[in-house]
């Protein structure tokens, strides 16, 4: 039911459904690119480079249709310029499921197939190709890997870092609160792109590629998760001071416990507006980093050097226009993403949290204890008997000191004449539905 509902909220949202299909078609193409794309992108063919894109055709020359597409092998009409043209006489069918290079596949299975292939002498070149006459949209797809691979990593780690920063300086406040909000403040004060080029360029350029993407993930993670601390610090200065926090103190919580189980829930749907926010702009920088020579280096495709190769001469970006891909893929994915954060039903589209089911998790996590406030007790219960003294904590367990209106007593209640005790259950106003216990005198 709560699927159905989930998918009804975002079908009415059309820019959202663009925006999570267009993720996932880029997700999937990352992830099996070696499947999708028809050619290594390392895999070099000189005596075609910088080919246009390849025609597709359903109609031979004699006119004669046929039911799946084909191709024609390139012909060079002008090597200066370059300019090529159809071998007419040499048709080449495509066909699905083709066997090609050897790759692998997750990078752990070797595998040939590929989902298209053309027979020689005819060359799929979706996008056109390369200076070095490498397939543009294998190198498109194999790109998106790399680029978004690192943006998702860089992700993982500052996100976390900067909740559990911004919670610790919020729940516990005083000298931690400010020594760890110093600190973000210094990471907000550095200009972040800069500071960003000024250390990928201190590592040597001759770092193996498996380094390079650690440095890169590195250096994107230290700056990304400040901003994220600062606003949550924010958030749970406000949310320790709300009844399901207070009761869950009293029913005997750790701090570890509430800040992972009450505080930082709340935080989800600011997390998921932040993340669709910063994604971009993590991809963004491996972009710049890469067209700066200071990422990804070749013959490894990433985004960022084949826009560097694309626009080293004005002629290429102007006249072989298919070369400026890699700049058309980073603007959807940047529009993808903020899609997803257009509207702000998406908090609710994925962070209204089902009742039942959290409701019965507390209840085993919490035993029910007989608690009532100070109030109830001075105005429902009168004095104890025997002088018994109201103190902070559960039945005379002490609580901190920002908890000091919470009282209990372990006598029963003593109602006047004509009053019986009720006891009420009590439900908090936070989403994980702390259940507690009051007494009171009714008539």
């Amino acid at each position: 039911m709560e699927l159905k509902k989930t998918y009804a909220r975002l079908r009415q949202d059309k820019r959202t459904v663009a925006g999570v299909i267009l993720l996932i078609l880029l997700s999937l193409s990352g992830i099996f690119a070696g499947f999708i794309a028809p050619y290594s992108p390392t895999i070099q063919k000189r005596e075609l480079f910088l080919a246009p894109p390849t025609k597709l055709h359903f109609l031979d020359g004699n006119g004669n249709l046929h039911a799946l597409p084909f191709v024609y092998g390139y012909k060079m009409l002008d090597p200066e310029k370059p300019l090529y043209g159809e071998d007419v006489t040499k048709p080449c069918p495509i066909h699905l499921f083709f066997r090609g290079e050897q790759y692998l596949l997750f990078g752990l299975i070797p595998c040939e197939i590929r989902l298209l292939g053309a027979e020689e002498p005819g060359r799929l070149f979706l996008f056109g190709s390369d200076g070095l006459g490498r397939d543009v949209f294998s190198r498109l797809v194999y790109g998106s890997r790399i680029s978004l691979s690192i943006a998702a990593v860089a992700l993982l780690i500052s996100f976390p870092l900067g909740l559990l920063i911004g919670s610790l300086s919020g729940f516990y406040g005083g000298a931690i609160d400010f020594v760890l909000m110093r600190v973000v403040e210094v990471f907000l004060a550095l200009p972040a792109l800069y500071l960003v080029i000024a250390l990928r360029s201190s590592l040597p350029l001759s770092l193996p590629p498996d380094k390079v993407f650690l440095c890169m993930v590195a250096v994107i993670a230290l700056f990304g998760w400040a901003e994220l601390a600062r606003i949550s610090r924010g958030m749970v200065l406000s949310l320790r001071e709300r009844g399901f926090v207070t009761a869950a103190v009293v029913l005997g919580a750790s701090d570890t416990r509430i800040i992972l189980r009450h505080l930082v829930p709340h935080l989800y749907s600011f997390t998921l507006i932040q993340a669709a926010l910063s994604v971009p702009g993590y991809m963004l920088a491996e972009v710049t980093l890469s067209y700066f020579g200071l990422g990804i280096q070749e013959p490894l495709p990433s985004w960022g050097n084949m826009l560097a190769l694309a626009t080293q001469d004005l002629q290429l970006s102007t006249n072989f226009w298919w070369n400026l891909a890699p700049g058309v893929a980073v603007f959807i994915a940047v529009m993808a993403f903020n899609f997803l954060r257009a509207r702000q039903e998406i908090r609710c589209t994925f962070c209204c949290w089902p009742p039942g089911p959290l409701a019965r998790r507390e209840r085993r996590a919490y035993p029910l204890r007989y608690v009532r406030s100070e109030q109830h007790s001075q105005r429902a219960c009168g004095p104890q008997p025997g002088g018994a003294r109201r103190r902070a904590g559960i039945c005379g367990v002490a609580a901190p000191r920002r908890y000091h209106h919470i009282a209990c007593v372990a006598a029963p209640c003593i109602c006047p004449p004509g009053a019986r005790a009720k006891m009420h259950t009590l439900f908090s106003d936070g989403p994980l539905a702390v259940v507690t216990k009051a007494q009171t005198c009714v008539k």
